[in-house]
């Protein structure tokens, strides 16, 4: 019996935030791992609002968003969790924090995947929830850590740590983006141009970014560190 693949959480904003900050990168990564996508809100204001103030809840829009994720997970076989979160006004607080931690404790990922903290505010919340949820579960020292970086977003974005070249899969992507139908429209031509914009820095046609947790090396603590993204494409030993 083949052994269990190891663990990759991607704790991520909204639905759709993993299609489109890494879906190339879990595809190549299928294979060799077992996905677990958790999301914090339904992303039940994700819709164009003309009226006055804040944008209400529509749970009609979360019952659309939450179905389209799932469709989307099941490209690359992740299972889903969402963390119910009020979209627009997700905090770290100490449950959803404990919420997370537990999620950790229980798959013992081999890295973990969320955003960047100097992002639009939800975003930058739920690097804060992954944050503290990986020192709850005592896995920070011994998860890896990327932070995506997503397209449009010029908050003090970082110098990537590490390019992964997509081109096999962006064909694949681009049908995990268009099962986002509520977004796809606006999303398709930026995410086709960000990742190609990504892609002229390292010489290859697509690419996706990533910042990390700590730099990646090829030992840290006498194992392997840094080395899951650095490891794709590889020819086994």
């Amino acid at each position: 019996m083949p052994a269990p693949k190891p663990n990759i959480v991607c704790l991520m904003a909204h639905p759709d935030d993993v299609t489109f900050i890494l879906g190339g990168t879990a595809l190549l990564l299928q294979e060799t791992h077992q996905f677990h996508v958790v999301v914090a809100s339904r992303g039940e204001r994700g819709y164009e609002w003309k009226g006055q103030g804040p944008t209400p809840p529509n749970p009609e829009v979360a019952a659309t968003r939450c179905a389209e994720e799932a469709a989307a997970c099941k490209m690359f076989g992740a299972s889903l969790t969402f963390l119910d979160e009020p979209d627009s006004e997700i905090h770290a607080h100490s449950t959803v924090c404990k919420k997370a931690a537990e999620i950790i404790a229980r798959l013992k990922p081999a890295a973990l995947f969320t955003h960047w903290p100097c992002e639009k505010p939800d975003h930058a919340a739920v690097w804060n929830i992954a944050w503290k949820a990986l020192h709850l579960a005592d896995a920070f020292w011994t998860t890896e850590i990327y932070m995506g970086l997503m397209a449009g977003d010029d908050r003090c974005v970082p110098k990537p740590d590490v390019y992964v070249n997509i081109g096999a899969v962006f064909e694949q992507k681009l049908k995990m983006i268009a099962l986002h139908k509520s977004h796809a429209e606006a999303w398709t031509k930026i995410l086709t141009e960000y990742n190609a914009a990504l892609g002229k820095s390292i010489w290859c046609p697509y690419a996706e970014a990533f910042a990390t947790g700590l730099p990646p090396v090829g030992m840290r603590w006498n194992r392997r560190a840094g080395s899951i993204l650095l490891d794709l494409g590889r020819a086994p030993a």
